[in-house]
């Protein structure tokens, strides 16, 4: 379904589904990242994700790791993750799936930095230690029943939008 679509919606439109996704993102401070193991096997772990800027895409997604990380190697082998947030008052999960680049540039990490993750990398964003992931996001799915934006019977599945290179969103589900 494309966004000129979105009247024949049953969940309101790629807009309002877009504007679900944001806001339980909003509501979430941590989100769990599930990376590609050497063997295929999902690794999931809790991170937080740094707020965006005004310049930035709201369909990218940025957290701080460590180049030495478990993490960050398996993410350099494979791209490919899945990042979760929960929201439990308003029966709201986002789960938004795309590919992640390791990001370590200096000047990038400085424009960036929050002065309180010094406490882990203690020389700040000139730390080598640190790196950024930055995650594109293709694919969400969605349930937010305060928002009334699922399929119904809510809990059955969930409203699923794909994105094409940077394009538009499209509902496919």
């Amino acid at each position: 379904m494309s966004s000129t679509d979105e009247h024949r919606s049953p969940t309101g439109g790629v807009e309002r589904l877009l504007a679900a996704a944001l806001d339980t993102r909003r509501k979430s401070k941590l989100c769990w990242v599930t990376t590609v193991g050497v063997n295929g096997e999902p690794h999931a772990r809790v991170v937080s994700p740094i707020p965006s800027t005004p310049q930035d895409d709201e369909w990218v997604v940025w957290f701080l790791t460590s180049k030495a990380s478990r993490k960050a190697s398996e993410i350099a082998r494979d791209p490919r993750l899945t990042l979760g947030y929960q929201h439990e008052p308003d029966s709201a999960y986002v789960s938004l799936n795309g590919r992640a680049i390791l990001v370590d540039d200096r000047a990038e990490l400085s424009r960036r930095w929050n002065p309180g993750w010094n406490a882990v990398f203690p020389t700040g964003a000139q730390d080598l230690d640190a790196v950024f992931v930055k995650v594109e996001v293709e694919h969400i799915e969605l349930w937010n029943l305060a928002m009334k934006v699922t399929p119904a019977p809510f809990g059955k599945c969930a409203a699923v939008l794909q994105r094409v290179g940077t394009g538009q969103w499209h509902q496919v589900g």
